[in-house]
């Protein structure tokens, strides 16, 4: 949140289910930028292009209430959850390594997701 106004959703974050699980505190680089040296081209495009145009939005749009913030949420959640369907959703992947949902329409769609090339974001 140092470099944009993402201070709605950070706090959001804090309250889901993904913060504080098993002890992990993912930040939005961990969903938002894949990481590691194999996806450092993605890294870098990603801070790049996404980042000119975060600015840009950043520079012409007003996000200075909760209100204003969600005029816009559900293009940049868009956005964001076509990132994620172009990578694959890799950042998911990394934290959730060989998923084993309880129940059997969870655990039948991760095996339709193996075999038909779903990624998480699909889901």
């Amino acid at each position: 949140t140092s470099c944009h106004s993402m201070s709605y959703p950070q706090s959001e974050l804090k309250e889901s289910t993904h913060y504080g699980a098993l002890g992990v505190n993912p930040t939005c680089k961990d969903c938002h930028i894949p990481q590691g040296i194999e996806n450092f081209h993605l890294a870098v495009a990603t801070h790049v292009v996404d980042g000119a145009r975060e600015l840009w939005l950043e520079m012409v749009n007003d996000y200075s209430t909760l209100e204003k913030f969600n005029e816009r949420r559900l293009e940049m959640a868009h956005d964001a959850r076509m990132n994620l369907k172009k990578w694959d959703s890799i950042t998911c992947r990394t934290c959730h390594v060989k998923p084993a949902p309880p129940g059997e329409s969870a655990q039948a769609e991760h095996k339709k997701m193996e075999t038909e090339g779903a990624t998480c974001i699909d889901c």
